[in-house]
């Protein structure tokens, strides 16, 4: 048995650019031919036939009885065929594993080849000729001259520390249901539906719950929720009576563009469901081991650093993210990369 490889044969094809048809891209497929003699073959299908005799159940004969003879005549054309179709594609894989050959999907048949008789009485030798494509080589510009991208060092602030500090006490706080508003830290679970200046809804105003601490109202506002209880109902205008910090992102859950001209005089009213108060947690070894499960943390300071490391950990995370779109925009976009249409 032997494996011969013809040099490669070569086809063109054409990629369409709007009506211009006039770029060539080439694109490689080689030939290869295995050829296989009697002595590849024939050893497999008398193993074959063996096989079958022992499984095989024919009136008069018990099972794994039947005589090989008998089952050559019986089925020995269809055996031959497959198997010397089974030796030829063996030789096939093994060939292209040796040679790791970088292709395009499964080999095919060529449409050269002849048409073969398959005949068990007289065994020949047989050539099978596949037709494989190349993966092409092509260059990436992007890699090849090493650009880069700037990564910024995270510096957290005093102010970033202790803002993330309060958001990981409340998170580890206790939560109690209160019976009216009283505390800057009381949440209060509202619906939001639109209105008139004088609090009567608009004809076919949606109604949207939404979910606030006190201290993110305005001083205003919060005045005049103090004492207020589930059920009752202010009128507010977001855009007046929301801290700059969460004012954006509710104006927008409510439909209207956070900088448009519709929201500056906008009214809603807004209907206390529920009320819950978050008690921060202190200071302690047992909070940090709750935000920092499996750290050992014995102090204040220790914690602030723990803190510091997970801010600059996210800005990072962020920024590699940030990274590998700006690589993945230069890849794809800077260099001329093609692919063909018809393969």
């Amino acid at each position: 048995m032997g494996v011969r490889v013809p040099p490669p044969a070569h086809f063109n094809f054409f990629i369409s650019y709007g009506s211009d048809y006039s770029r060539k891209h080439w694109c490689t497929t080689r030939k290869i031919s295995i050829h296989i003699t009697p002595e590849d073959y024939l050893p497999s299908v008398d193993k074959a036939i063996k096989n079958l005799s022992k499984q095989a159940s024919i009136p008069g004969f018990r099972k794994g009885m039947v005589p090989a003879g008998l089952i050559r005549k019986m089925y020995g054309q269809s055996v031959f065929a497959d198997e010397v179709l089974r030796v030829a594609g063996t030789k096939l894989e093994e060939h292209l594993i040796a040679q790791k050959a970088e292709i395009f999907a499964r080999p095919v048949p060529s449409a050269s080849q002849e048409q073969m008789n398959f005949d068990i009485l007289k065994p020949i030798a047989y050539t099978f000729e596949f037709e494989i494509g190349t993966k092409p080589s092509f260059r990436v510009p992007l890699i090849e001259n090493k650009e880069s991208v700037d990564l910024c060092k995270v510096i957290v602030t005093h102010e970033m520390l202790d803002q993330e500090i309060e958001q990981m006490l409340l998170k580890a706080g206790e939560m109690t249901t209160p019976e009216e508003v009283s505390s800057p830290f009381d949440i209060l679970n509202v619906d939001f539906t639109r209105c008139d200046a004088d609090g009567n809804p608009i004809e076919g105003a949606e109604t949207k719950p939404n979910s606030l601490l006190l201290k993110y109202f305005s001083a205003g506002a919060q005045q005049l929720l103090q004492g207020k209880k589930a059920g009752d109902d202010i009128i507010i205008q977001p855009v007046q009576d929301l801290e700059n910090s969460v004012q954006a992102a509710v104006i927008k859950d409510l439909g209207l563009e956070p900088q448009g001209e519709e929201a500056k005089s906008t009214f809603f009213k807004m209907h206390i469901t529920k009320l819950g108060h978050v008690e921060k947690a202190t200071l302690n070894e047992e909070t940090y081991q709750k935000l920092f499960p499996g750290r050992t943390i014995s102090s204040e300071t220790e914690f602030k650093e723990a803190v510091t490391e997970e801010i600059q950990n996210i800005g990072i995370s962020r920024q590699e993210s940030d990274y590998i779109m700006k690589f993945l925009n230069g890849w794809f976009m800077k260099p001329p990369l093609s692919c063909p249409l018809i393969f």
